[in-house]
């Protein structure tokens, strides 16, 4: 059961995308998006607006958050079905 507890943890640290400020990447096809957002716990701040982040579906109003490594992911938004991939500030 422990063993369980620590594989579930560890993977969730690999599949979540961490707090900070995001920037889109320039080679991602600029398409109608805010050039920056903010993740912190379960707020997510985009375009300006604060929204609600659901960290067990890795999602908002917008789109779903794929964590791609360390310091990139990758937000697929509902309306246009378009994948931008954005690069953490350091």
């Amino acid at each position: 059961m422990i063993a369980l507890l620590f594989v579930v943890c560890i993977s969730d640290k690999y599949e979540k995308a961490d707090n900070g400020i995001y920037s889109i990447c320039r080679n991602s096809g600029h398409i109608d998006n805010s050039a920056t957002i903010e993740i912190s716990d379960d707020t997510i701040i985009y375009n300006g607006k604060a929204e609600t982040f659901d960290t067990r579906k890795q999602s908002f109003s917008m789109g779903e958050i794929k964590k791609k490594d360390g310091d990139n992911i990758t937000i697929k938004f509902y309306k246009n079905e378009k994948d931008v991939h954005y690069k953490k500030n350091k």
